[in-house]
């Protein structure tokens, strides 16, 4: 929909006489209708905002190139009259969206506490061996401070997660209480 009868050549601003200013503008402008958009880009809040923005520019644009009456073709410019060249504004890419996160990954442990009965747990790779260690000792009634996790005969420090570690699903570790 070019609505001031130029082609598309003029409202880019190609080869276009300088008389044609506030023609192309608006042509160019009115263009901006013509977009059609996803169902992504109506929900994603920077679009959406970019959208207003582009808005507001095309009306304060449409008003500064309001015209009574489709200007008359001019004679094509001689050698030395100046050409005014009018950059249309490209559209912004729409953002590319981040591939989904998968589940963190659960281990199943057992878990032989002071050398005697074994103990099925379930941990998550992000979590710290404090979170088991707390919950092992708040089950057995032990101190958290001398408590200690072992992983074949290594302790296994607090801050330290399995995902730190060469420990796999189903392997033993060791609580020593003392």
């Amino acid at each position: 929909g070019s609505g001031a009868g130029t082609s598309g050549s003029q409202a880019a601003g190609a080869n276009a006489p300088c008389g044609k200013t506030k023609a192309r503008k608006r042509a160019a402008v009115e263009d901006l209708d013509d977009v059609e958009l996803t169902a992504e880009e109506l929900f994603d809040p920077a679009y959406q905002k970019r959208r207003q923005d582009a808005e507001r520019v095309r009306a304060l644009l449409l008003e500064s190139t309001k015209v009574d009456t489709v200007p008359e073709p001019e004679a094509e410019p001689d050698e030395d009259s100046e050409v005014e060249v009018v950059e249309v504004p490209k559209p912004t890419p729409k953002p590319v969206a981040p591939p989904p996160t998968a589940p963190p990954r659960k281990y199943n442990l057992k878990v032989r506490v002071g050398g005697g009965a074994e103990s099925s747990v379930k941990m998550f790779a992000h979590q710290t061996f404090k979170k088991l260690v707390d919950k092992l000792c708040q089950a057995t009634g032990y101190d958290p401070a001398q408590a200690k996790l072992r992983f074949d005969g290594d302790v296994l420090l607090p801050h330290k997660k399995i995902e730190d570690t060469e420990i796999e699903d189903d392997d033993m570790l060791d609580f020593d209480p003392h």
